[in-house]
Formats: C-alpha cells, sequence, structure tokens
C-alpha cells in the first residue's frame, strides 16, 4: 500500500518530467535554426568564391 506521501510524489516527479522534455525540444529547436543559419551563411561564402 503507498503511503500519502508516495501518492504526492508520483504526479510532481511526472511534472518535472515533463517540463524538462519540453525545455530540451525549445532549446533543441533554436540550435537546429542556428546551426541552419550557419550551413547557410558558408554555402553563400563558398558560393561566392566561385
Amino acid at each position: 500500500m503507498k503511503t500519502p506521501s508516495q501518492r504526492t510524489l508520483s504526479p510532481f516527479l511526472a511534472s518535472i518530467l515533463v517540463l524538462a522534455v519540453l525545455s530540451l525540444l525549445c532549446v533543441g529547436c533554436q540550435t537546429t535554426k542556428g546551426f541552419g543559419r550557419d550551413v547557410q551563411h558558408v554555402g553563400e561564402k563558398i558560393e561566392g568564391k566561385n
């Protein structure tokens, strides 16, 4: 049988886990956008030299 502290801890941990995953997804999107801009800039430099 679960104690009262175990019942309240599970939803709390689930909330923390969901927030952590969402944060990582948001950070990953920003990093991907920045990487895409860098690759585009390098491609423009390469095309300009030819």
